[in-house]
């Protein structure tokens, strides 16, 4: 008896453990959890057909798995259905394609152009599609890897039927927690708004270029932020197009909590007033670095609150977060006769509504979704077909770039006989993006990562030489290649280096000996990504900042009109904060790549940068404007400020904008703004907290007309 009690209690604690390991590393963690959904399905596949003496069925089939993977799309698991069988389709078609026409080159060529071409071009059609394009593409040239290894009908076979394994597993997943993909965005959202509220904590105390410094560090967090909203956008609305007529009771909340995260989201963006100033004017150092710690404590919350999205459980607002807003409101009733007391308790008003709304988090989450008000139907195929076939669509470039890399890497490996040379089209593949930036960032972090995957690949291969120390090797390099694959792509290319190395230890005991070969070939396909989007349309980013800069003042006039015009309320008020949002990253991410785009074209690089920093902070303070106006309706007076305002931000537009003429009668000159903005600082009454926010909104709107009247660049 002792010793089944004691079994069932060794049982019990071991079940226990297994629990807390799966929900900390595995369930609460997005990245991992689709690891490790790729790392099994391959061990289901590897595992029994290396033992059974048929290695290269067995990596076959894990390759048809990493293509499917790679091809997933966020969706419900009715879309996710379709999308698999599509999937898998494809991969039959494209392997047998690769088998049928490798002995005749010219055919094949013209056959990989065209396919190439063609799923570029439909992978614009939306998420779903790119998805799976993408995922055939990297099919058909795994099939040009293994052909002629086997007879013709094995890659057909087995490089769908590995996809679909996973496919199968992905799937069950999904089934039992059909909003998981959801969730998961959500989660990564909130995960990033953290990120952002801990670096602004930093903020507090800070100089001048300090202030600076953050603030456009801030911008460019922000564009990640808003990438996670439009993420979660995308799968609440892929699921409200499969459910349509059906019962949306648990997709409700998720959609509410949307909504709060945004709501969040324009609170944390908010500016009352310019930190440094704050820091300095300041009499009390304690309320600052107060100011700062409530941030910090907030930005915990919402990781918190992140976590319990993904494990389902009910969120409690951290003691920690409400004994420091207790003590910072402490320290501000100590500070009434401040000079910054009106900024001061704006400032700390936002962050305990922060808090408040975190507390309150899931007391209103089964409000009703208006799905009658969201515009979620795309428009037609044959529209949007029309429109990506133009020659100066971004999309349209692409294809023809990648096409002509696969087809140009092809031919190379025919005329010369490259041993291997499938991996020059297979590098160009990965490292041939949209534009010059992201090709350049890719191109250097495909060479570095194989060369590191290469050495690191060749010492696990020496130190575990035996087939299931290769085993071992290439399910940790796969789990952790995809670990990475979405954060950190250099790391991940080191991991699939040591995966190939790995499999072709597997197959034919020549993992090491192939290695050259596969960095002559990362070099080649590298080299031709580059020239392809260096000279072929190269799109370089100091010829859009200036129609990227009209676009975000008149996301911004949108967004600031329907606060003072009392509207601040409902999906279009969330829309035309989003949109501001959206403009506002593309200027940080026009700004980014300037930095890295080659020397002679980055003349535009200084502006950029006051660019970035100062529609981030006009932003920010309209954000401040929309927080507090939920409890402080604007005055006619201010209303009147708001008109005067708005003409300034649309002669900054137009000024940038030189094809368009002003909506209003504008202001001419910064000059005159700038007179305006000293009136109305001297008329501000720190009492009524929305004059001192719209002084800032016009201080910073007439720094912008300043810069867009000033011609010089460099």
């Amino acid at each position: 008896m002792r010793i089944i009690e004691y079994a069932k209690r060794k049982l019990k604690h071991t079940i226990t453990q297994l629990q807390y390991l799966w929900l900390q590393y595995l369930w609460t963690r997005p990245d991992n959890l689709w690891a490790f959904k790729v790392a099994t399905s391959i061990a289901l596949m590897v595992i029994p057909s290396t033992l059974v003496g048929e290695p290269f069925v067995g990596c076959t089939l894990a390759l048809g798995s990493v293509g499917a993977a790679l091809a997933e799309s966020n969706d419900h698991p009715r879309g996710r259905l379709r999308s698999l069988i599509v999937t898998i389709v494809s991969f039959l078609i494209v392997s047998l394609s690769v088998e049928l026409l490798n002995d005749y080159p010219i055919l094949f060529a013209l056959g990989l152009a065209l396919t190439t071409f063609s799923l570029v071009i439909l992978g614009g059609l939306g998420s779903r599609y790119q998805g799976i394009t993408f995922g055939a593409l990297l099919v058909s040239i795994y099939a040009m890897l293994g052909v002629g290894i086997k007879e013709w009908y094995y890659q057909p076979i087995l490089l769908p039927l590995g996809g679909l394994m996973y496919g199968s597993i992905s799937l069950l997943f999904l089934s039992l927690r059909p909003y998981r993909l959801v969730k998961e965005q959500l989660a990564m959202a909130f995960f990033k708004l953290a990120d952002y509220m801990e670096l602004k904590a930093s903020l507090f105390p800070c100089d001048r270029e300090q202030h600076k410094r953050i603030r456009t560090t801030l911008a460019e967090k922000n564009v990640a932020i808003g990438s996670g909203i439009d993420a979660t956008k995308a799968v609440i609305y892929a699921c409200l197009g499969m459910l349509e007529g059906h019962d949306l009771s648990e997709l409700t909340p998720l959609y509410n909590r949307w909504l709060l995260l945004q709501q969040l989201h324009e609170r944390a963006t908010s500016s009352h007033q310019r930190y440094d100033v704050l820091s300095k004017r300041c009499n009390n150092p304690l309320l600052i670095k107060g100011m700062g710690q409530l941030l910090y404590e907030l930005s915990k919350a919402i990781r918190l609150y992140a976590k319990t999205i993904l494990m389902g459980n009910k969120f409690k607002l951290p003691e920690g977060l409400q004994w420091t807003r207790e003590m910072v409101g402490e320290q501000l009733k100590q500070s009434t006769h401040d000079p910054e007391y009106a900024a001061l308790n704006m400032l700390y008003n936002n962050l305990s509504r922060l808090s408040y709304l975190l507390a309150a988090a899931d007391e209103d989450v089964n409000t009703r979704i208006p799905v009658e008000q969201l515009q979620y139907r795309s428009a037609s195929f044959k529209v949007r077909l029309r429109v990506l076939l133009s020659p100066k669509h971004t999309l349209f470039r692409h294809a023809v770039r990648l096409t002509l890399c696969l087809v140009i890497g092809y031919a190379l490996m025919i005329a010369f006989a490259i041993p291997k040379g499938t991996w020059i089209p297979l590098t160009a593949l990965f490292v041939c993006q949209r534009s010059y930036v992201a090709t350049r960032q890719r191109l250097t972090q495909r060479i570095i990562g194989t060369v590191s995957g290469v050495v690191l690949g060749v010492i696990f291969a020496q130190l575990l030489p035996t087939q299931a120390g290769q085993i071992v090797l290439l399910l940790v390099s796969i789990f952790t290649f995809f670990y990475w694959v979405r954060k950190r792509y250099a790391y991940a290319v080191v991991f699939v280096t040591i995966f190939v190395i790995a499999a072709f230890n597997l197959q034919t005991g020549t993992g090491v000996e192939v290695m050259g070969y596969r960095l002559l070939c990362t070099f080649i396909g590298a080299l031709l990504a580059y020239l392809s989007v260096r000279y072929l349309w190269p799109d370089w980013q100091y010829r859009h900042l200036p129609q990227l800069m009209a676009e975000a003042m008149t996301k911004n006039l949108r967004y600031f009109h329907t606060i003072y015009s009392n509207d601040a309320r409902g999906p279009v008020y969330y829309h035309n904060r989003r949109t501001a949002h959206q403009a506002d990253n593309a200027i940080a991410i026009a700004r980014q790549g300037m930095a890295v785009e080659p020397r002679d074209k980055r003349f535009m690089l200084r502006k950029a940068f006051a660019l970035t920093y100062r529609n981030h902070a006009l932003l920010s303070y309209i954000s401040a404007l929309g927080a507090h106006h939920y409890n402080r309706p604007l005055t006619s007076e201010e209303i009147i400020i708001c008109q005067r305002i708005e003409h300034i931000i649309d002669q900054v537009r137009c000024n940038f904008d030189n094809l368009q003429m002003p909506s209003h009668c504008a202001l001419l000159n910064s000059k005159e703004a700038k007179e305006w903005c000293t009136e109305l600082k001297a008329k501000q009454d720190f009492g009524n907290y929305n004059i001192v926010i719209l002084y800032n909104i016009a201080r910073v709107a007439s720094e912008l007309l300043a810069e867009s009247e000033n011609k010089k660049v460099g």
